[in-house]
């Protein structure tokens, strides 16, 4: 059963508190609501696109809340710029104080009960966001003893973020471990290398005491989901959220 409470989505006026480059082509957004916001780890959040003469029609983005509902300060959404895109020029346009429309909570991609022995997370890109969230809210967890796995690949080595906050999380949590590779590294680039999917072809899991949380591009879930399903592991111990195909 997923472990969440429903809430109802609603809208809610904000305000732009700071932009951050954290990637090449990644910008995180932070922002202060109007009201009390709240959600469960892994959801997400719609953002109002402006109208204008070239985009009429009304129109939403939806993208993963990157805060842990137990952080105090500004939530924060990270966005992959795509240039030309109608959301990426509105973001990448946005300045500190501008008014910002968010509905929601959604989503149904949320921590399932009961944990496994060992809780694996798979992310490409952005899709590290709601997994973040909840790689956070069971290392708070007291009664939570999982082993906690993030498997993490970025496509170019300046595509890499997020990367300090979760090598902190390892040192202060010994039961999370964390693997970074780039599958397009360029020679500079000291860490693994290839696709998550090929790491994974020669990874060992016990797939009775096992979860699988996948979120980010849609090849790498379909191969993931795959693999995994071959090699034992159960429908039910498998959770996906897919970004783009």
């Amino acid at each position: 059963m997923p472990a969440f409470e429903f809430i109802s989505p609603a809208k809610f006026n904000g305000v732009v508190t700071a932009k951050t480059l954290v990637a090449d082509q990644t910008l995180a957004i932070d922002f202060e609501l109007e009201g009390d916001f709240r959600f469960n780890p892994g959801q997400y959040l719609s953002v109002d696109l402006p109208l204008s003469e070239r985009y009429p029609k009304r129109a939403r983005r939806a993208y993963s809340i990157w805060t842990h509902p137990s952080e105090q300060g500004p939530l924060r959404f990270v966005a992959r710029l795509v240039p030309g895109g109608r959301a990426s020029d509105y973001l990448a346009a946005l300045s500190v104080g501008d008014p910002v429309g968010i509905l929601g909570p959604f989503g149904v991609f949320v921590l399932r009960e009961p944990n496994a022995d060992d809780v694996y997370f798979v992310a490409t890109g952005t899709g590290l966001a709601p997994l973040r969230n909840m790689i956070v809210e069971l290392l708070e967890r007291p009664d939570n003893r999982s082993r906690i796995h993030l498997d993490l690949g970025f496509r170019y080595d300046n595509d890499v973020f997020g990367v300090d906050e979760l090598l902190a999380l390892t040192k202060s949590h010994d039961r999370f471990e964390l693997s970074l590779s780039v599958s397009r590294p360029t020679e500079d680039w000291a860490g693994e290398r290839g696709r998550l999917t090929a790491h994974w072809a020669k990874r060992e899991f016990d797939p009775k005491h096992s979860q699988f949380y996948l979120c980010g591009s849609g090849p790498m879930i379909n191969n993931m989901r795959e693999l995994l399903l071959e090699r034992g592991l159960p429908e039910t111990a498998l959770f996906t959220e897919k970004y783009y195909d």
